[in-house]
């Protein structure tokens, strides 16, 4: 890569070579084009490098990790820890970002800005082949760090929208796996933010678009499905304030039929095994975190014995068919992933 990139992408993934090449399509596609981008693999199969070589953009480097994660905790803190840039994004591999995602997360660091989060709109694939996907929910435009702790985890998903000074990220440190906490990875890694006070800037306009619902299913097929991605892309590209109205009106509709999630809890509709545990998460017990980073939520789930990981496993199980396996440790990936790097750099 010729002279120093302002911004590195870590793009985790594994066995969706076809959804991978769309995402990294629109990173193609962005206005801003200062970036260097690190594709770190969860022990992949042969498939995704030879898309990624068949893509052929020497921004572009990978790196297949040699024991697999099971979750993003590994290949995201890898990509992390390798960054070198002044600002760093994370992009999923399923995910679409509009063309100026990445202009206007850069624009917002002008201040003393960390940590910037764009507003997401979350969709579903339909039978309609004149409509292919339907927006739901997008993420709100006001929100703090602390909100974290009492509030859905979705409230800052996907990591799609998530930019950082690289400084500020590092200072937070490394995802915790899914199998040493009870919280979700995410959840664990912005709260560790807010103890670390990043100062957050949470953007006001829609930049990601996050299919809810994307190759589910059991082993192969989720490998498989890339067409719903590519009709989500040609409207990523397409006009962006036709897009933006589009997702206005689907998400009234969607509230009026209640097909919308809600960013804040309903413990009326928890079943009991879940009620008292979610009961943890309120504004009282996130200040005793913020002072103390004692969270009541996880000890909760010690007292009563409650696996970890749990929310993960399930979705894991759905998806890949696997079960949730423990993260090989994390010094070994990352120095494999350095002498890796090293080597492709010459």
């Amino acid at each position: 890569m010729a002279g120093a990139p302002l911004l590195t992408i870590v793009v985790a993934t594994y066995n969706r070579p076809d959804t991978l090449r769309v995402a990294i399509s629109m990173a193609q596609a962005q206005t801003f084009t200062d970036w260097q981008m690190l594709v770190i693999g969860d022990a992949c199969a042969i498939e995704t490098g030879e898309t990624l070589a068949s893509i052929g953009d020497r921004r572009i480097r990978y790196i297949n990790l040699p024991a697999r994660s099971g979750e993003q905790s590994g290949p995201n803190s890898v990509g992390m820890e390798l960054a070198d840039t002044p600002y760093l994004s994370f992009l999923n591999h399923d995910d679409i970002w509009t063309p100026d995602h990445l202009e206007l997360a850069v624009a917002s660091f002008d201040g003393d800005t960390e940590f910037y989060c764009s507003r997401a709109a979350f969709c579903i694939e339909t039978d309609d082949a004149t409509r292919p996907w339907e927006f739901t929910e997008c993420s709100p435009p006001e929100r703090t760090l602390g909100d974290v702790f009492h509030r859905p985890f979705y409230l800052f998903e996907p990591v799609s929208s998530w930019t950082f000074r690289t400084d500020a990220a590092k200072r937070v440190g490394a995802w915790r796996a899914a199998t040493e906490i009870h919280r979700k990875p995410i959840e664990n890694w912005l709260l560790r933010a807010w103890r670390e006070n990043l100062h957050l800037t949470a953007g006001k306009t829609i930049t990601v678009l996050k299919p809810k619902y994307l190759g589910r299913g059991e082993g192969v097929q989720y490998s498989q499905d890339s067409s719903g991605l590519l009709d989500l892309a040609k409207l990523a590209r397409g006009d962006l304030s036709i897009l933006r109205q589009r997702i206005a009106d689907d998400i009234i509709e969607a509230i009026h039929t209640g097909r919308s999630r809600p960013f804040w809890y309903d413990f009326g509709a928890l079943p009991p095994d879940l009620k008292e545990r979610e009961k943890t998460k309120t504004p009282e017990n996130a200040a005793i975190y913020k002072a103390t980073g004692l969270d009541a939520f996880e000890e909760h789930c010690i007292t009563q014995d409650l696996r970890t990981g749990d929310d993960l496993r399930c979705a894991l199980k759905g998806r890949t068919g696997e079960d949730l396996m423990e993260r090989p440790p994390l010094e070994d990936l990352i120095s494999y992933a350095c002498n890796e790097l090293s080597r492709m750099k010459g």
